[in-house]
């Protein structure tokens, strides 16, 4: 059962990381004056989900996990919005 939610969530997760990481960087690169420890936190979340994915709290960092990138995303379209609003 461990190996076939490893299997199925893996890609979903590993993507969640690595865009939530990709968010921050272009966040840094637009700011050149103040750096964000937030992507290493994203480092924390999967590192603890590789120790933990065969229990119930590898289950809870994963939700926690796409829900932050979720919440991402939609802050990103949000500001999308804006910027084409400005533009007009």
């Amino acid at each position: 059962m461990q190996f076939l939610f490893r299997l199925m969530s893996g890609p979903i997760l590993h993507g969640s990381w690595a865009g939530t990481v990709g968010w921050f960087i272009a966040v840094a690169a637009l700011r050149s004056g103040k750096k964000s420890p937030r992507s290493r936190a994203m480092a924390a979340l999967h590192g603890l989900y590789d120790v933990f994915a065969s229990d119930i709290l590898g289950l809870g960092l994963a939700g926690i996990t796409f829900v932050i990138f979720m919440a991402y995303l939609g802050h990103g379209d949000d500001l999308e919005k804006n910027s084409h609003a400005t533009v007009a």
